[in-house]
């Protein structure tokens, strides 16, 4: 049984149908607004955590619904570009053909550096150097179990857990901001210490929506 009501909570509460209310709720842009929000958040925070980072200066991106079009509400094709103050990163999905052609590669980090590229993912990180063999490093381990067993810990123990708020916050906050530049089709500019966008009112009323009743905002509900 499901309680569809329950089920979208604050969110807009949309007719149920099996394609939004099970696996493909992460593509309805109501629900979870997309595959950079669904995988970037985890690429995109260990992207973050390997440069030392908080959050871009600028964000933009561009793409489409093409493959999946009139099934999902969110792109299934997106190249989105984040300036941080290290080094550009850029992100690019492909719902469909991505591991025909290299399917090594096709999910995980690519840094690509004077003396070689590396590659990352969940179960390994393959260092392939400009001149010599190709080193890969294989690391077994049921990380779901690890980061559940960490959140525990940090419960029982009331110590910070190893993904702080703050980390949650930044990694949240800037996958959601490239989709609203690409909603907007817009490049903006985050300004990380006042936690707006500068001069732009449309993408800073993006920042949060109105709760659906009888849900009520934290900033709303005073």
């Amino acid at each position: 049984s499901l309680d569809w009501d329950l089920w979208c909570g604050p969110a807009p509460k949309l007719p149920y149908s099996p394609q939004i209310g099970h696996f493909a709720w992460r593509f309805e842009k109501a629900y979870g607004n997309g595959h950079l929000v669904d995988w970037g958040i985890h690429n995109i925070d260990a992207a973050r955590w390997i440069l030392d980072e908080t959050m871009p200066r600028t964000i933009q991106a561009a793409g489409g619904i093409y493959y999946f079009k009139d099934l999902i509400t969110t792109p299934d094709v997106m190249t989105a570009y984040f300036d941080f103050k290290t080094c550009p990163v850029a992100w690019k999905h492909r719902m469909w053909g991505a591991t025909e052609y290299t399917r090594e590669i096709s999910n995980g980090i690519l840094l690509y550096g004077e003396e070689g590229t590396i590659f990352v993912s969940d179960s390994q990180w393959t260092l392939i150097p400009r001149r010599g063999e190709r080193q890969v490093n294989r690391v077994r381990s049921d990380t779901s179990k690890d980061h559940m067993a960490g959140f525990l810990e940090a419960v029982r123990t009331r110590q910070q857990p190893l993904c702080t708020p703050h980390d949650a916050y930044y990694s949240t906050s800037t996958v959601q901001l490239a989709m609203i530049a690409y909603e907007l089709g817009e490049k903006i500019t985050w300004d990380t210490a006042a936690g707006e966008v500068v001069g732009n009112a449309k993408a800073n009323g993006m920042l949060k929506r109105d709760y659906r009743a009888p849900y009520k905002h934290v900033y709303q509900a005073s």
